[in-house]
Parts: C-alpha cells; sequence; structure tokens
C-alpha cells in the first residue's frame, strides 16, 4: 500500500502488508454507519428503471463513504502509530495499540461523523473523485492526537517492554 510506505515504518515482518493488518482496518471503516440501500422508501412511482438507478447512486455512495473512510482512518491511525512509536522496528502490538486508541479516540467519532454527513445529494460526476479527496485532507488536517494522548500511548508501549508480541 502506497500509503503505508509514505510513513516509512521499518517494519521487516510486514505487519502492515499483512491480511491481519487489512482485516483490522476494515473492521474499523466497517464501524461507520451510512445509509442503506434497502431502507429507502420505494413508493416513489420511478419504475423499475427509475429505482435501479437510484439504488446504483445509492450504492456508489455507500462506496464513497467507505472509501473516504479507509483513508482517512489509515492515515490518521498510521499518523498515531509514528507519533507513538519509538521502536526501532514496528511490533503488532503497538499497530494494535495505535488502532485501539484511535477508536477509543475522539478523532475516530468525529472522522465518522462528518463522512456520515458527506453530502451524498449531488450527482455523481467525474468531479466527485476530487471531492472525496478534498474531504479526505479536509479529515487528515482536522483531527490529530493531543500531546497528552501521546505521552499516555507511548508510556504504555514501553510499559510492556521488548518481550514476546502480541499475536493479532
Amino acid at each position: 500500500m502506497d500509503i503505508v510506505r509514505v510513513w516509512n515504518f521499518s517494519d521487516p515482518h510486514r505487519y502492515l502488508d499483512s491480511e491481519e493488518f487489512k482485516t483490522l482496518m476494515m473492521n474499523v471503516v466497517d464501524m461507520i454507519e451510512v445509509g442503506s440501500v434497502a431502507k429507502r422508501d420505494r413508493t416513489m412511482a420511478f419504475g423499475v428503471l427509475g429505482e435501479s438507478v437510484y439504488d446504483m447512486q445509492q450504492i456508489r455512495w455507500v462506496v464513497l463513504q467507505h472509501f473516504i473512510a479507509y483513508i482517512a482512518d489509515l492515515t490518521l491511525i498510521l499518523q498515531t502509530l509514528h507519533l507513538v512509536s519509538d521502536s526501532p522496528e514496528l511490533s503488532r502490538r503497538a499497530i494494535k495499540l495505535a488502532v485501539a486508541s484511535y477508536l477509543d479516540s475522539d478523532m475516530s467519532a468525529g472522522v465518522h461523523g462528518r463522512i456520515q454527513k458527506y453530502d451524498t445529494h449531488l450527482p455523481l460526476s467525474e468531479s466527485v473523485d476530487q471531492g472525496a479527496l478534498n474531504e479526505v485532507v479536509k479529515l487528515t488536517e482536522s483531527f490529530s492526537m493531543e500531546a497528552e494522548d501521546i505521552s499516555k500511548l507511548r508510556a504504555q508501549i514501553r510499559a510492556f517492554g521488548s518481550g514476546e508480541d502480541d499475536r493479532w
């Protein structure tokens, strides 16, 4: 993943490329509550074709919101990991602690809340791609860890010492 590479972590065990980390990230993204195609009011008199177009547009918005969430969540988790990890190489323990602290923080709720409010009534077009990118940039610039939280997480990582690493 290019986003992971930019952070230049010392990850000789390739934890950030592992299926376990990808699953962990998908679980984070799945916590976002976005609209469901099945919940819409089908009493609108569009006919079958109209319903299909509407359903496809709704599915595209759900996918777009999940895409925005994935990129924003991943970026902020990696930022957290970068700020708290003072070890020469990454451990599963540090990764799991960064993810857990992100999920327990106001950042996660704030990011997902903003994504849920992302305007899904705009017509889908090529400009949506730029809009989604702009939204990711705004989200990652708006949310970050406080210095106090960083210190607490660093202390937690150090408290575990250099013993055996956690399992996924």
